[in-house]
């Protein structure tokens, strides 16, 4: 469902967004070329046909959420945990400043597994038991985005909600690569 644009098209566009109001194109930018993005770089054939034409058309929104309270941006340092149970992952932490957080219906989650010690990716839904966004307060730009903080307790992720291509701290660049590129559209 998606317009097939090239990256130069698509920062084109971003741009054009930005010049009207950057709070709108950050919105994009996390949904799209960071939570969108993830899944169609990183997720099975299934999540793809699953997750990817809701959240093309703005039917679903989606956050992406690898920065923590202790460890900023730095994956190596991720404190967030994934264990493996019977039928899925229990995943606990935090994360903080995840843009589109308090309203996204699906949280793209990084966290260490702590069988692997490997950083993998999860989709989680907004309603998962255990699962708390809460908004920053007093934040004065980009209000649109609303970042929050993310409180994950014994969240329960099924198996199949797993990013099979997320193993390591490298397969985070991955997306982030890509994204960084649309950032620096932004005016």
């Amino acid at each position: 469902g998606c317009p097939g644009l090239s990256i130069t098209a698509n920062a084109i566009a971003t741009a054009e967004i930005a010049r009207v109001d950057a709070s709108c194109s950050t919105f994009i930018l996390v949904h799209s070329s960071l939570g969108m993005l993830t899944i169609a770089l990183c997720g099975s054939e299934a999540q793809k046909e699953k997750y990817l034409p809701s959240l093309a058309q703005l039917n679903t929104v989606a956050c992406w959420a690898l920065t923590e309270p202790d460890n900023g941006s730095d994956a190596s340092g991720l404190g967030t945990t994934a264990t493996k149970v019977e039928g899925g992952w229990k995943i606990n932490g935090q994360k903080r400043w995840i843009g589109n957080s308090t309203f996204a219906d699906l949280l793209i989650i990084f966290a260490r597994n702590t069988t692997t010690n490997q950083i993998n990716g999860f989709i989680v839904k907004k309603d998962a038991p255990g699962l708390k966004a809460t908004k920053i307060p007093n934040k004065i730009g980009l209000r649109m985005v609303q970042n929050g903080d993310i409180l994950l307790q014994n969240v329960f992720v099924p198996d199949e909600d797993r990013l099979p291509g997320v193993n390591s701290f490298q397969d985070t660049s991955k997306v982030l690569a890509v994204s960084r590129v649309m950032v620096a559209w932004q005016p």
